[in-house]
């Protein structure tokens, strides 16, 4: 009797660092695809971590406002980083 080995590979790490004012639509439009991958293949393929310059809430220029995951500190092991602005990204950058 042969043994099945889980061929899956892990789920490739994503993370999103969402600037103040950030794009929602942006954010849903990358996310969403993301999930559904997920959804439909029936496996994690893919994970992802939201960030922000110091973990607290951030506010889109919507008006919505998300929790983030970590703070951009604690950012480690990602395959990609997206940073998520809006059009007043001048504003939010720093050091």
């Amino acid at each position: 009797m042969t043994r099945s080995h889980d061929t899956r590979e892990p789920p490739i790490e994503l993370g999103f660092l969402l600037l103040p004012r950030y794009s929602m639509i942006a954010f849903s439009s990358a996310i969403e695809p993301l999930r559904m991958a997920n959804r439909l293949s029936g496996q994690e393929l893919y994970r992802w971590t939201t960030y922000t310059v110091d973990g607290d809430p951030v506010e889109a220029s919507n008006g919505l406002r998300l929790q983030a995951d970590a703070k951009l500190g604690e950012l480690s092991g990602l395959h990609t980083l997206f940073i998520c602005s809006g059009v007043d990204v001048e504003h939010a950058c720093d050091r």
